[in-house]
């Protein structure tokens, strides 16, 4: 049996409990004055416990399956006073009741078969609406509208595979399956409908952003005054002295259902003050970031109007005129106040809300979907597209071309095998075919875009001479990018570096393209593959965040980028924020459910973990004694020292002293050797067990 208080905890005239559950009908009527036999009809009755009245409440029984969540339950309506929401409480666990886990009242009903899962899902969305946009969207998932679409591209998909199946089936015949059946007509259309429903759906896990508007102009002009009469509180420091506010300030403001959050910043000026310079920045940085802005003159400012709003790019705003109880203003302002007396801030507040109620509006949003779901289709999406271009595959160039027409900076990588291996097994070609499959892929690419890569596929692999004559060839064609992959990391350092050495010393107009290093870690040897192709003359290395990639990954981006940082004799560098690598990280690993081994270089739980009693105490003298990266570098806060068994005096010092002990020797000893009897007990020792430690010391 479970139950949960239905209503927020706070102090209201009514508060809603409910429980379900086999058996808790006869259970809770054991503590009502009088016991409800009837089921569905709201009976007024007293509750008591240990023969003291807790409350007089409305109490509904329903009969399973009759219910929402297909059992027993029970509905209470009490009072709302906090003392008897906590003392019910109390009551439903001591019959027996367990405190119901978020969404447990839903799951219930899907495993009784009363909701499907996209249901109950809609249920708890819709209770966690935000805005009328996803209350109406909530509301919508329930009447089965997505289930019946997708439903049908499922039909229709099964139906195109019959086409499919047959053109592999009976390849031997005349029949064009694909052809008549019009099947890339179809995927076409397939794919079309997939991205409509994902165009028109919202995800539930966005949550509704309050809508920013910043206060922002010269200083002095009573902006912080302004900010705190919207608020109705006194929230930013006001003084008469220009240059008062130096940070932004933030609070949120609800107006007419709508979430604002109200951003006072610093006055834009000319100014030595190093610390008001800043906050200047920060004002002139948040416009990014805003969906409105106030911009704020008095009679003295009035003048710098044009210069403000040019600064403001595209920005919705208005120009407000402060003060008008000192001063009249000239024409051209949208609104006119005064922070003082209160005077045409309610103007202010009606003309600010239809201009973020423009700004969010979704309505051509039909659908409401878990980030579950749009995985879903955005791998449905994935999958018919890998369908129709290897039905189509001489068509994979212009497929790329398309949807490349409008990036700004569009590159097209195509390539082919060139290794032995995949000359014979893979293309059963000759090198002479491979070099000219070659030169149509890169000249074919070269009619739609300038900057066009070819991958050798294999080349880790591929003979040099060969491989030197076809990135000549694609080079006469048109390739701007040579990626040299090492494709099931074979290579050695040396090999590889040798590899990039020789295409620098022999392929005529090398100076025309850009050598990339694509290097796999089968061996762990990607990063150091990379490291030694720039070394020898690359400028391109391709790497992925955490290392990730086919079989054993990818040369790793973080260690790339630190690598070059923390060898300066290289002259090369990334210009890569390091701050954020661990964090884009972490971001990563969360986001593909793959998680990032602990002793992983740079961005590993145990890259700046030390466990050891030796390294711990040169970390503790002097960091650089163990660390060559400084860890807020890479965006870690400090390094940890981790209490183990194999921990030493100083470790247990320091830990000690961060939490509040300070120790002497006599007392460190002591706590020394009660701290390896618990410490062999346990893996790890942690900031809770060090007093209880201490106090076991007798110290």
């Amino acid at each position: 049996m479970i139950f949960a208080l239905a209503t927020p905890v706070a102090q209201s005239a009514l508060a809603i409990f409910r429980a379900s559950g086999s058996g808790c009908v006869d259970t809770f009527n054991s503590v009502l004055s009088e016991p409800i036999s009837s089921y569905r009809e709201v009976c007024l009755r007293d509750i008591l416990w240990e023969g003291v009245l807790v409350d007089r409440c409305s109490v509904v029984f329903y009969q399973g399956p009759k219910s929402f969540t297909g059992e027993d339950s029970v509905e209470i309506f009490c009072h709302g006073g906090l003392p008897v929401i906590r003392k019910l409480a109390s009551v439903f666990l001591g019959l027996g009741f367990e405190e119901a886990a978020p969404g447990d009242f839903s799951r219930r009903a899907y495993e009784n078969g009363k909701v499907s899962l996209n249901e109950a899902e809609a249920i708890a969305d819709l209770i966690h609406s935000e805005d009328d946009e996803r209350a109406r969207l909530s509301s919508a998932a329930l009447s089965g509208s997505l289930s019946e679409m997708v439903g049908s591209l499922g039909a229709d998909i099964d139906s195109l595979r019959v086409f499919v199946e047959g053109s592999i089936d009976f390849s031997d015949e005349d029949y064009d399956f694909i052809k008549e059946g019009e099947v890339v007509s179809r995927l076409s259309g397939l794919r079309q409908r997939v991205i409509n429903i994902i165009d028109s759906s919202l995800v539930s896990s966005q949550r509704a952003s309050k809508k920013r508007v910043l206060f922002f102009g010269p200083p002095n002009t009573g902006k912080s005054s302004l900010f705190n009469r919207l608020l109705g509180f006194d929230r930013a420091l006001v003084s008469n002295i220009p240059g008062t506010t130096r940070d932004l300030i933030d609070s949120e403001m609800f107006y007419n259902s709508v979430n604002l959050e109200l951003v006072d910043s610093a006055g834009v000026r000319e100014t030595g003050d190093v610390i008001e310079s800043r906050g200047v920045e920060l004002s002139k940085s948040k416009l990014i970031e805003t969906d409105v802005v106030l911009v704020v003159f008095d009679k003295n400012t009035e003048a710098s109007v044009p210069a403000f709003i040019s600064l403001l790019d595209g920005k919705k705003y208005l120009l407000v005129f402060n003060k008008i109880d000192e001063s009249s203003p000239s024409d051209g302002f949208d609104c006119l106040v005064s922070a003082k007396t209160g005077e045409g801030i309610q103007g202010l507040k009606d003309m600010v809300l239809p201009l973020v109620e423009n700004s969010s509006k979704n309505s051509e949003k039909t659908f409401l979907i878990r980030d579950r779901h749009l995985m879903l289709f955005q791998s449905s999406l994935d999958h018919l597209d890998s369908c129709a271009l290897k039905i189509q595959q001489e068509k994979d160039i212009d497929v790329a071309a398309e949807a490349l027409k409008y990036a700004k900076r569009s590159r097209i990588h195509t390539g082919i095998g060139t290794s032995e291996s995949h000359m014979r097994y893979k293309f059963n070609a000759t090198p002479d075919q491979i070099i000219e499959r070659a030169i149509a892929a890169v000249s074919h690419a070269k009619s739609y875009v300038e900057d066009v890569e070819f991958y050798a596929e294999d080349a880790g692999r591929t003979d040099n001479e060969f491989l030197a004559r076809v990135c000549e060839a694609v080079i006469k064609a048109g390739a701007t990018v040579l990626n040299i992959p090492d494709t099931t990391g074979y290579c050695l350092p040396e090999e590889y570096g040798a590899k990039m050495k020789y295409l620098k010393e022999n392929v005529n107009g090398i100076h025309k393209a850009r050598l990339s290093c694509h290097c796999h870690n089968d061996l762990g040897l990607a990063t150091a593959n990379s490291i030694a192709g720039v070394q020898y003359g690359a400028r391109q290395i391709e790497c992925t965040i955490n290392g990730i990639g086919e079989r054993a990954g990818n040369t790793s981006l973080e260690e790339v980028v630190m690598i070059l940082r923390q060898h300066p004799s290289l002259d090369l560098d990334t210009r890569i924020k390091s701050q954020m690598l661990f964090g884009l990280s972490q971001l990563v690993s969360e986001s593909m459910a793959m998680p990032v081994q602990p002793n992983k270089a740079i961005v590993g739980a145990n890259a700046f973990a030390h466990s050891s009693g030796i390294h711990q105490d040169g970390v503790i003298k002097k960091r650089e004694t163990y660390e060559i990266i400084d860890p807020k570098d890479v965006g870690v806060t400090e390094s940890s020292i981790i209490l183990t068994a194999r921990s030493g005096r100083a470790a247990i010092a320091y830990r000690a002293k961060n939490i509040g002990y300070e120790l002497d020797k006599l007392q460190l000893d002591k706590v020394y050797n009660q701290f390896l009897i618990e410490a062999d007990k346990k893996k790890e020792i942690n900031d809770d067990d060090l007093p209880k430690i201490i106090e076991a010391s007798n110290i």
